[in-house]
């Protein structure tokens, strides 16, 4: 029975959807039926029609460049590979707020379902991208030189076989998109488009009506686990779903020489000067105004001191703690080799797949079951927003050390315990010394995240403790965009550290 404390430490994970469950049955509400009514449909038919719009976008940018950049060899070939996955570095509302700025006296119906996603597809593609690219690196030679003999031109070979081999990786990409797209708040709350995040955020905070809200975030959540059942499965396709044979040669790059290559590069580098330099520029252009502008330049920096500490509190916090967690859970799963340990290790990190939104509903509801039964005011409690980042963020140090710990043989652990060494001993001389990168890497990813997070932040942070993801939100909601440029651009620069990870691994493998 070792698994029973595994057991209640994902059971306290999952204690947020237990909370909701039980909550949207408990009474009725008539904010939920007239919500059904009058707004239910709008707020599928937008939610739909946002997520299609940026599925098709993600999948013909992310997968058509990850075939540019496996299948040729062409001039600026190598500064695409990173510079394809640098607009994740924005969060997509940082992105609406800047092209807001610049186009909303020229493009009156950029705040509308169109506006959100377009600006989510050029945050999200890079999702697609990186798994398409893998899955495309991983295909035989032998079969794109088969068709090409039989004269399949280069889109049939791109089209009927390069893509259907590279489906399952894909597929996770898009999934991440769905689920990313669906749990995005910011921007569609700043473009006033009515969506399942934002319908359940008014039902709480404009209704005040939580059992309403609790019961539109199960629909919501109801989708949710579709989409991350087919996730993981796709992941498990990855494995096996490959053309490559033993022995076979990976695609080889064909060389594109003159107007071709050329023209391939300024193809492939839209998405990027969309995505990360357009944004950049003006996000650049409005601190520099402001900052111009500012009477006292000294007090101009210094009154973004407060966020950035409130900031780095939480991202540090939530960090160490998550990574705490993770790092005990994987040595666990490590140590049993037992395939219900294993099983729980994967719920554990099922966090990422909840939206903010509903995430920190669930948490509410939970400080309210605690206040009532056992006196403790909880409710925007710092302690009850570090919980929250440390579910929702849990699984990136989870798949970290997982694979980190994949690649250290057990003979090393085997070695130390001949050697006498104590269990504190080799705790901190083989496992944290031979982790050290992952266990880095993580941490920093984590706190980038927890940094950019919005909805959750909102909803648990404490009275009057507002992050720079919170400034900003406030400033932009009143329309003081060029105010909110340079704390903007602080989120922005912090979430250049994943993206330089991430290029650094893809260049490794």
């Amino acid at each position: 029975m070792s698994y029973i404390p595994y057991l209640c430490i994902v059971l306290f994970l999952l204690s947020p959807l237990m909370g909701l469950g039980v909550l949207s049955f408990s009474e009725n509400s008539e904010i939920f039926s007239f919500l059904v009514q009058n707004v239910l449909l709008d707020t599928i038919l937008n939610s739909v029609f946002i997520v299609f719009i940026v599925l098709v976008g993600t999948f013909i940018i992310g997968a058509g460049c990850a075939w540019a950049i496996t299948r040729y060899n062409f001039w600026g070939q190598r500064i695409l590979q990173w510079g394809l996955i640098v607009p994740l570095a924005f969060p997509a509302y940082i992105t609406a707020y800047a092209y807001t700025d610049m186009l909303d006296f020229i493009v009156p119906h950029i705040r509308s379902p169109l506006g959100a996603a377009v600006i989510m597809t050029l945050c999200l593609y890079p999702y697609v991208f990186i798994f398409a690219r893998n899955g495309f690196m991983k295909q035989a030679q032998n079969q794109i030189e088969a068709a090409s003999l039989m004269g399949a031109s280069q889109w049939d070979q791109f089209t009927k076989i390069a893509l259907p081999a590279a489906r399952p990786s894909i597929f996770v990409g898009l999934s991440l998109v769905v689920m990313e797209t669906l749990a995005d708040y910011g921007t569609v709350s700043y473009f006033g488009v009515r969506v399942f995040s934002t319908v359940i955020y008014d039902a709480w905070a404009g209704y005040g009506d939580i059992h309403a809200a609790a019961r539109l975030s199960l629909i919501l959540l109801s989708f949710m686990m579709i989409v991350l059942f087919l996730e993981r499965h796709s992941r498990g396709q990855m494995k096996f779903f490959n053309i490559k044979g033993s022995g076979s040669q990976l695609v080889s790059q064909k060389k594109l020489k003159g107007w071709k290559s050329i023209l391939l590069f300024m193809i492939c580098t839209i998405p990027v000067i969309a995505g990360f330099i357009i944004p950049m520029g003006i996000l650049i252009q409005l601190s520099a105004q402001d900052i111009i502008k500012s009477p006292d330049k000294l007090e101009f920096f210094a009154s973004s001191l407060p966020y950035i500490k409130n900031t780095l509190i939480l991202a540090v916090t939530a960090g160490v703690f998550g990574i705490m967690i993770a790092f005990g859970l994987a040595i666990i799963k490590r140590d049993t080799n037992r395939p219900v340990i294993a099983h729980l290790y994967q719920v554990a990190g099922f966090g990422y797949a909840l939206p903010g939104v509903i995430l920190g509903l669930g948490l509410l509801i939970i400080s309210g079951f605690i206040q009532n039964h056992l006196g403790l005011l909880l409710s925007g409690s710092f302690i009850f927003l570090i919980v929250g980042y440390i579910i929702r963020f849990l699984t990136i140090p989870l798949q970290g050390l997982d694979a980190a710990f994949e690649k250290i043989s057990p003979n090393l652990d085997q070695a130390a315990r001949l050697l006498r060494k104590n269990k504190l001993s080799e705790f901190w001389h083989v496992r944290v010394v031979l982790l050290r990168p992952a266990l880095l890497s993580a941490l920093l990813l984590l706190m980038v995240d927890v940094i950019k997070e919005l909805p959750l932040t909102i909803i648990l942070r404490p009275f009057n403790f507002d992050t720079l993801a919170v400034h900003v939100y406030h400033l932009a909601s009143d329309e003081r965009l060029v105010q909110a440029a340079f704390p903007s651009l602080l989120i922005a620069i912090s979430g250049l550290i994943p993206v330089l990870i991430l290029s650094r691994f893809m260049r490794s493998n």
